[in-house]
């Protein structure tokens, strides 16, 4: 029985099952101080290859955020005035919060999806729970 889980687990790891990354919970801020869309969805090209790459680990420090200032950390991921940053509550926690960093697109696209300003600009960021602390996923001006 045990070789035979062995067997399925493998077969689903060669089909390449990605991770269940959940489902943020997208607020829109969006305002004239903003980034450009267009420079967003570039910014997210980014954590889209390391997505369709299905390299989790390859991201480093930019799939964290940061526990001391202001929480936050450039999270890899800017092209013209857009930049992406993902912020931690900085006072529950000494230890940077750290993503799965092929679930950062599946956490960003919503954004994309549902924050496009009508003047062209998007803002705001998508919360994602921790379980005792959260991550922050923002389009910034840079």
């Amino acid at each position: 029985m045990h070789f035979k889980s062995l067997l399925v687990a493998g077969a689903l790891f060669m089909v390449g099952v990605s991770a269940d990354c959940g489902t943020p919970e997208i607020h829109c801020e969006t305002s004239d101080g903003s980034p450009w869309y267009e420079d967003a969805v570039q910014a997210t090209e980014y954590w889209k290859e390391i997505k369709d790459g299905g390299s989790k680990d390859s991201c480093g420090d930019a799939g964290c955020a940061q526990p001391h200032g202001s929480g936050c950390n450039s999270g890899g991921g800017e092209y013209g005035t857009a930049k992406i940053v993902l912020c931690q509550d900085d006072s529950s926690s000494s230890t940077p919060q750290c993503a799965d960093c092929s679930c950062i697109y599946d956490y960003l696209k919503p954004l994309l999806d549902q924050c496009k300003g009508a003047n062209g600009k998007i803002g705001g960021y998508a919360h994602v729970d921790m379980g005792g602390n959260y991550i922050n996923y923002e389009f910034v001006k840079k």
